[in-house]
């Protein structure tokens, strides 16, 4: 028992035994008698009595008239009969006990060794003899889980064994013995000194750092978040575009079939793909993004290859179609596609509506090409175009977006 459990379970004595600021003569003597056997010294008893009772207590002088064989008695009483032996530390090649993690008892006391002083029974079991049955069978329980698990016992095994000493009222210091004098008695009985080794441990693998987009897109990244925070689904597109272009093809400034279809996302561009989609479902509560759009030109779209480049041209054509249509970039009854400013940038757009500069960013002269007028360098007034949107659905497959 440390120090510190010895103060606490003296306090424990003293708020119990003593009723009065001066206690009586029998009072003292089972004082004095438990701060001996908790080996306290007199000047820290004295002052945890002063912190307890406000006084210093003064001894009675009948405690100066007990005979010798009345103390013989009382030594005999409040003096272990197996205090733990000074050989067993010294040996180095036997471990330490096992903690089982119990806290000890003050209230119970000391076991006793006799019923020589009356007024020291009041601390003690009232049968004894039962304490010291549950103390030696607790040591048997200890032991067969030691020959059982090995010296290292598992979690499970010392909750019981805690629960077991719990049931039976024994006191820490009791327990912290009986634990080893099995210890003890297992090592030199089996010899089995690898027993007592440390266990072997795994280190865990180191911890790869997550994988992320490339760090010159931080800035693009900040705005696009910043205007879809603000609503300012606009801003949020064009940067989006932006991303694009510096993942895919900087060079080229526009997505044609050839540059989508011949893309091959590394690690760091998926994370860039998937991180724009995700901020889009994010805002949107799901109704934009790359998903979202996968899905709705998945609705109309079968996944068959024609053997017929003619038939595989004019099947794209109508997916198309029927996806430009659904999100409403097309303008029924002209039948070509808004002008850029005509789309809708509020959270009310429909499904899959926006992103969508990544299909109006051409030059004039494609713009021209497809049936526009060439006045502005996007896809408004053209007719459809059966290539661009199928790759940027394949394109973006392969970056790991699943509808």
């Amino acid at each position: 028992m440390s120090t510190s459990e010895n103060e606490i379970s003296y306090r424990e004595f003293v708020q119990r035994c003593v009723k009065e600021q001066q206690p009586s003569a029998d009072d003292y003597e089972a004082l004095e008698n438990y701060r001996a056997y908790l080996k306290l010294s007199p000047e820290r008893a004295r002052a945890i009595e002063q912190e307890i009772l406000g006084t210093q207590i003064i001894p009675p002088q009948s405690s100066s008239n007990l005979s010798p064989e009345t103390n013989s008695v009382n030594q005999r009483v409040l003096e272990p009969d197996n205090p733990p032996s000074a050989n067993h530390s010294n040996n180095n090649s036997v471990p330490a006990p096992l903690s089982v993690g119990l806290t000890p008892t003050p209230s119970i006391g000391p076991p006793p060794i006799d019923q020589a002083i009356e007024h020291t029974t009041q601390l003690l079991p009232k049968q004894p003899e039962n304490y010291f049955a549950h103390l030696e069978q607790y040591g048997k329980e200890f032991l067969q889980a030691l020959r059982t698990e090995g010296f290292n016992l598992s979690e499970e095994t010392r909750e019981r064994l805690r629960k077991l000493a719990k049931q039976f009222e024994l006191l820490g210091t009791d327990v912290a013995d009986i634990e080893r004098k099995m210890l003890v008695e297992l090592y030199l009985t089996t010899g089995q000194r690898e027993a007592v080794s440390p266990p072997i441990t795994v280190p865990d693998p180191p911890i790869e750092p997550e994988e992320k987009y490339n760090a010159d897109l931080e800035p693009f990244f900040l705005e696009l978040k910043g205007s879809l925070k603000a609503g300012d689904l606009k801003v949020a597109d064009i940067a989006t575009c932006k991303i694009l272009l510096k993942v895919i093809d900087p060079s080229l400034g526009w997505f044609d079939e050839a540059s989508l279809r011949d893309f091959k996302p590394e690690t760091a561009d998926k994370k860039a793909i998937q991180e724009i989609d995700r901020l889009w479902r994010e805002y949107s509560k799901d109704r934009f993004g790359f998903k979202r759009q996968l899905q709705l030109y998945g609705i109309n779209h079968v996944a068959t290859q024609e053997a017929d480049l003619d038939k595989q041209q004019r099947a794209n054509r109508t997916y198309t179609l029927l996806f430009s249509k659904q999100v409403q970039w097309w303008l029924k009854g002209l039948e070509f596609f808004k002008f850029y400013n005509q789309l809708d940038f509020s959270m009310e757009a429909p499904d899959g509506h926006l992103p969508a500069r990544w299909f109006w960013e051409i030059p004039r002269p494609k713009a021209f090409q497809y049936g526009g007028l060439g006045l502005l360098p996007e896809r408004g007034g053209c007719g459809v175009d059966s290539f661009v949107i199928p790759a940027f659905m394949y394109m973006i497959r392969n970056a790991g977006i699943q509808p």
